[in-house]
């Protein structure tokens, strides 16, 4: 007998592939996910849930749900450097506390805000909304054992419960985590740095209300000679991790038993008087690697499996969720046969520069924080802030100010967040060579666009007597977006029967509910925007003078459009 048929198998089931899954699905393109592992791992290790993910969220209808699980908001904006958490504070950084200017992009910027909501509750969101669509199989405890080429497909040995069985599948994601199978099956080399510490977490319950008070904070980095290192907060109620480094040279994983790792989460609380339950321990490499590549033939990497950053800068989930966005649509668009194979290529040239970035500023991050006590090379300010000499100690005391201060851009990088263009070549936009801002802090400082390659602005319009917001016109099409003027865009689009689209004219269809919504994507009444799937803006006819949609749209999804002219 023949194996079975499938357009997409993923293998990986956690916020990457289940991501995956979902989007494909929103096109109606049936995919199987294996997971090794037979249920949702409890351990919590992502908790960052970024404003560019939550966007990407609420757009697949769970942004509400996942914010409910998170962190209170007053909890998310703070963060704090202290000996224990029943000892000094030393520090604290509060991201409200921002220039009158740079604060009002934050809160203007988009429809969502950065959440704190720990990895294995936003995996289960994901698991019911893959499961409610019906488009993705779904199978725990199944490992995949062998890829094998064929000549239109990979053949995929799959192992369950002690059976083996194949699947042909016509592409194959590999979602499978920092370890990644795939990856290594597939001989694809991952480029960086060696490896930057092993660190240990710790989750466990414990009622910490009397330590903090009405102190609360995402983050607790704790300074001192005995325990040194980052409880952090999942829920605001009573589950914590604690996250320290360990010298592997000298021990293993396994010898951090669960009471040990109790007595060392009680030295960093600075007391023995609260009751701590390790629920479970967990080693980790810290790392600073990008894939040499992210496609061999037909299989491609995503998440973890493609880039591993240290987690200095909460972006390592970010990126891989937009990862999984970025390949689902035009994975859909090839086998739904909208779109020739060419456009798989721009997955790598759009999504490995993001990585590199992020890689880059995770490090940077990192060696920031050893001037805080942080990191393998900050024994010499604990040792200053615990020194006999009354002076030393308080040289270091005021040298932690301004050094926590620098670390703003860490926790705030709302350009590093939502910035991110694909506008390099072989990219699936079509250029206009419009300038770009000057920018301060190229980590912060975000200006929105609709500069083709951009993520298209979020601004609130009133849509069939909704308040809406821009981005949630995005959808499984394209999306064109015209001047009150530029209705024969519509009709040039029409033509293109087979790409699923979705067009709106201003002052028409949509109304702006803030000043001339023309200024804000850029155009003039007969200008237009096209917007991909994934919510970055395809292509700009500023003032639509001269271009045609219906030629436009081609040339992006071949993947390698040639500029226009910014009329």
């Amino acid at each position: 007998m023949s194996a079975p048929r499938i357009p997409v198998l993923i293998v990986g089931a956690g916020p990457v592939g289940l991501a995956a899954a979902y989007v494909l699905g929103r096109f109606g393109v049936r995919s199987i996910a294996c997971e090794q592992h037979s249920s949702i791992n409890p351990h919590p290790r992502a908790h960052v849930v970024n404003t560019r993910t939550m966007e990407l969220l609420r757009n697949w209808g769970i942004a509400t749900s996942v914010a409910a699980d998170s962190l209170p908001r007053e909890w998310l904006t703070r963060i704090v450097w202290t000996t224990t958490l029943a000892g000094e504070e030393l520090g604290r950084l509060n991201l409200m506390e921002e220039p009158a200017e740079r604060l009002a992009v934050r809160l203007t910027c988009s429809p969502e805000m950065t959440q704190s909501c720990a990895q294995d509750r936003v995996q289960r969101h994901l698991v019911d909304l893959v499961s409610q669509q019906g488009c993705c199989d779904l199978r725990w405890g199944t490992e995949v054992v062998d890829l094998a080429d064929t000549e239109d497909g990979v053949q995929v040995t799959v192992s369950r419960g002690g059976e083996t069985t194949a699947v042909l599948a016509e592409y194959v994601i590999g979602a499978d985590g920092a370890t990644s199978w795939v990856r290594r099956h597939r001989g694809i080399p991952m480029n960086g740095m060696p490896p930057l510490a092993q660190q240990i977490n710790v989750c466990f319950d414990a009622d910490l209300t009397d330590l903090i008070g009405d102190r609360g904070a995402v983050l607790y980095w704790t300074i001192n000679s005995t325990a040194r290192g980052a409880f952090v907060a999942m829920d605001g109620k009573r589950r914590w991790t604690y996250n320290f480094e360990y010298n592997p040279a000298q021990e293993s994983v396994a010898d951090f038993t669960p009471a040990r790792c109790a007595a060392i989460v009680r030295d960093g609380l600075g007391t023995n008087d609260i009751p701590v339950e390790i629920q479970s321990v967990g080693g980790w490499t810290m790392c600073a690697e990008t894939a040499s590549r992210y496609r061999d033939g037909r299989v491609f990497l995503a998440g973890d499996a493609a880039h591993r950053f240290p987690p200095t800068g909460g972006i390592g989930m970010n990126t891989g969720i937009a990862d999984a966005d970025n390949l689902a649509w035009k994975l859909a668009a090839v086998v739904q046969k909208w779109s020739g194979t060419a456009l798989l290529d721009s997955y790598q040239v759009e999504r490995r520069p993001v990585a590199m970035s992020n890689t880059h500023y995770s490090v940077m991050n990192s060696i920031k924080m050893a001037s805080t006590g942080i990191g393998p090379t900050a024994g010499v300010v604990v040792e200053r802030l615990e020194s006999p000499d009354a002076a030393i100690a308080a040289k270091q005391r005021a040298d932690l100010g301004p050094a926590i201060e620098a670390q703003r851009s860490h926790f705030g990088a709302l350009n590093q967040d939502l910035g991110y263009r694909y506008d390099m070549r072989r990219a699936a936009v079509v250029p206009d060579l419009t300038p770009l801002p000057e920018s301060g802090d190229p980590a912060v400082d975000f200006v929105p666009l609709a500069r083709p390659g951009s993520r298209l602005p979020h601004f609130w319009v009133k849509c069939s007597d909704r308040v809406i917001s821009t981005l949630d016109l995005v959808g499984p099409h394209f999306l064109l977006i015209t001047g009150r003027d530029g209705a024969d865009h519509v009709k040039q689009l029409d033509r293109i029967a087979d790409v699923p689209s979705v067009a709106y004219v201003l002052d028409r269809d949509i109304e702006a509910t803030t000043p001339d919504l023309h200024a804000g994507l850029g155009i003039t009444p007969r200008g237009c925007v096209l917007v991909r799937p994934d919510g970055h803006v395809a292509a700009r006819l500023a003032t639509g003078e001269s271009g045609d949609i219906a030629e436009l749209l081609p040339r992006v999804l071949a993947g390698h459009a040639p500029s226009v002219t910014v009329a």
